[in-house]
């Protein structure tokens, strides 16, 4: 294509960033046929998910990049925290000046699981409700460019960037948080946002903590869409990650939404447990096969009635069960975990507020409780306090971590 065709593609989606993803949304099956048995066509349409651009024009959108902040690094390529100004990405108007996001370059990934995730991005996308309760954010791709003048493609994704992951959380690397209190926040969070998706019949079928982000306040959302499935009745495939995947989906039977109650469970069991490998011995003593399509695979089973649960929390436990049954126990494990928070919350509003300076250690961790309750959730009375709010005045960052400003309103 000429260079002048080049730069519309470039400037087409910068200015309307609706058309962010144009191409249509289909299901796995749908999406693989076309790719390889689609007419030309077809498959042109497809490829309309992402941008070609020159190698100029490439620059101007991520001028820099290779000098920002590594945050995450593997197989798939590299992922970086980005702000530049000089971006003509901070000129559409779904980034805002001065804001970072996230630029994944892909390394050695084939067309089709690029354009696979695009595809799931765009299915996500078209459910609008997902966007408009901090509780039901997913992180998805945005915008994908590559050099439509080389031979080889390096995929250009950008999302919104969040400053950490599950993994830090549970390591506690993440600065001023109550462990305790927030892990009970995140757990209703998560819930809320799995029932949403399995209530239009996606399963998301990747969950760890890798793929949980969470904001400077500590709400998560869960990203990382590449092996969703648009079929929850009738999904089988064999994916997501060995460790946290259930006996049903390594057997390759339709497997409906146990296959993400099994994975949830097993990661809020490493949130308890404060380790990411909480269960690892759980499949040692499995004598799970390295290779999880050997044969010997089908008596593979995990004994997750061995794993603990604190006396107040016991009742995640049945997430497994329910994994068995085909039964829904989200909306009770939401309820249950629910009424822990508001019981915990309604302490807060004896305590008297005044500037964050001058509060003990004991206030700051009690703010820092209210800070991270999701605004949705503050439509409960409980969670009101009219005469004494908080607001987050934004975030000071530094090379020793990140200090929240308070400022009574």
């Amino acid at each position: 294509p000429s260079l002048f065709l080049l730069s519309l593609l470039v400037l087409s989606p910068l200015l309307h960033p609706t058309l962010s993803l144009p191409g249509t949304c289909l299901t796995g099956e749908q999406f693989r046929n076309v790719m390889s048995q689609g007419k030309e066509a077809q498959r042109n349409h497809i490829n309309k998910n992402c941008y070609a651009v020159n190698t100029k024009n490439l620059k101007k959108l991520f001028p820099n990049l290779e000098s920002s902040h590594v945050v995450g690094e593997g197989g798939f390529g590299t992922v970086y925290q980005y702000t530049e100004s000089n971006s003509l990405l901070f000129s559409s108007q779904l980034y805002e000046k001065d804001a970072s996001i996230a630029v994944k370059v892909t390394k050695d990934v084939s067309t089709e699981d690029v354009f696979l995730e695009l595809n799931n991005s765009k299915c996500l996308a078209e459910f609008p409700e997902f966007w408009e309760k901090e509780t039901s954010n997913l992180v998805v791709i945005d915008y994908c460019y590559y050099d439509g003048t080389k031979s080889t493609r390096e995929y250009y994704l950008t999302l919104k960037y969040y400053p950490y992951t599950l993994e830090d959380f549970i390591y506690e690397t993440v600065p001023n948080m109550n462990y305790e209190h927030h892990m009970k926040l995140i757990m209703l969070v998560l819930s809320i946002q799995l029932n949403k998706m399995h209530e239009r019949g996606l399963l998301h079928r990747d969950i760890k903590p890798a793929n949980v982000v969470l904001s400077e306040r500590l709400v998560p959302h869960f990203i990382d869409f590449g092996t969703m499935s648009l079929d929850l009745e009738n999904a089988n495939s064999f994916v997501g990650t060995y460790t946290y995947m259930s006996p049903a989906v390594a057997r390759e039977t339709k497997y409906k939404r146990k296959s993400d109650l099994f994975s949830l469970g097993l990661m809020f069991h490493n949130l308890i447990e404060r380790n990411s490998g909480s269960h690892f011995q759980m499949l040692k003593d499995a004598h799970a096969p390295t290779k999880f399509k050997d044969k010997k695979f089908e008596d593979y089973a995990l004994n997750v009635n061995s794993l603990e649960w604190p006396d107040d929390l016991k009742f995640l436990g049945k997430l497994f069960k329910d994994a068995v049954k085909q039964e829904n126990i989200l909306p009770e494990i939401i309820t249950k975990l629910e009424n822990l928070v508001v019981q915990e919350h309604a302490m807060l509003e004896k305590v008297k507020r005044k500037s964050y300076n001058v509060m003990t250690k004991q206030e700051k961790l009690q703010a820092l409780k209210e800070m991270a309750v999701p605004a949705s959730m503050r439509e409960k009375s409980i969670f009101t306090n009219n005469n004494h709010r908080l607001r987050n005045q934004g975030l000071n960052r530094s090379m020793n971590g990140v200090t929240p400003r308070f400022e009574l309103v």
